[in-house]
């Protein structure tokens, strides 16, 4: 019953991992004291230094991110509107796929950007790096989960904010097969000059 509590307060508005559920149950069952215990102790409070080092690990999943992959759910996995999801300080996003590295970034941006540093996206393939950009500088980047919400087949592109929504198509002109997010504006409108 209190892992089952637990459980629910934490997910409840968030992402959370299968793997991360299963720590959260770990805790909770190391927190449990015996019911005729009256005082507290050093191992008690150690414990419970625990639970909270995992439910902050728990929610480790970006806000914005969390955001994006909430409203993707809540349509049904059908569309996204970047502006609404995140609408914190950017007047275009850009996007780039698995493997990009510092080039791809200065080529998409119109600006140097130290990708490598700042994202694991030129190691992984699980996800997609959206960057938020306000005039010529990053005001937010998210490394997002290609399995809430995929714009690797954008890669490369940038899109202004007032044009930031895309929907769901199976088999996307370009890109990789499979569902992905395409624009839901004519892409001829969507290049944009560096």
């Amino acid at each position: 019953m209190r892992q089952h509590g637990l459980q629910g307060l934490i997910v409840e508005g968030n992402v959370i991992s299968t793997a991360q559920s299963a720590y959260l149950f770990i805790a909770a069952d190391v927190l449990r004291m015996p019911p005729d215990s009256d005082t507290v102790t050093h191992t008690d409070l150690y414990r419970s230094l625990c639970v909270v080092v995992l439910a902050a690990i728990a929610g480790c999943q970006d806000r914005a991110s969390s955001a994006i992959a909430n409203q993707f759910a809540a349509s049904g996995n059908r569309t996204v509107d970047l502006a609404s999801a995140w609408p914190e300080g950017w007047d275009r996003v850009c996007v780039l796929g698995p493997y990009s590295n510092n080039a791809a970034a200065a080529q998409v941006l119109g600006f140097d950007w130290d990708v490598e540093s700042q994202s694991s996206i030129s190691t992984k393939d699980g996800i997609s790096l959206l960057l938020f950009v306000q005039g010529s500088s990053i005001s937010r980047h998210i490394d997002h989960r290609r399995n809430q919400g995929d714009f690797s087949n954008l890669s490369g592109r940038c899109f202004r904010r007032e044009q930031a929504k895309f929907k769901q198509v199976t088999h996307p002109t370009n890109g990789w097969p499979g569902p992905e997010l395409s624009p839901q504006i004519p892409l001829a409108t969507q290049r944009l000059a560096a």
